[in-house]
């Protein structure tokens, strides 16, 4: 008995996706446990056993907080190559 874990179980319809149909049949005497942040399909809503959303994953305070700086960075303006060290400190 196969047990598998589908991360991004949304990828492909279910109709026309080969690998939806490769994990149906390794999973047929066993079982599936799918994982997805995107629903595709009503089933997969319908066969849901915990909605741990995006909106809720963030909310519990396990996203990151990410900030996008506006500011262009200098050394990046130019398409010349440096010196390892001198990468370092461009980085730092």
């Amino acid at each position: 008995n196969w047990y598998i874990l589908l991360d991004e179980a949304h990828k492909g319809d279910r109709e026309d996706s080969k690998r939806q149909t490769f994990y149906s049949i390794l999973s047929r005497n066993g079982f599936i446990f799918n994982f997805s942040a995107t629903f595709t399909d009503d089933r997969d809503y319908a066969t849901c056993v915990y909605n741990f959303n995006l909106a809720r994953f963030i909310e519990e305070g396990y996203g990151k907080h990410i900030y996008i700086s506006k500011e262009n960075i200098k050394a990046l303006e130019k398409k010349t190559r440096f010196h390892r060290c001198r990468k370092t400190k461009n980085i730092t």
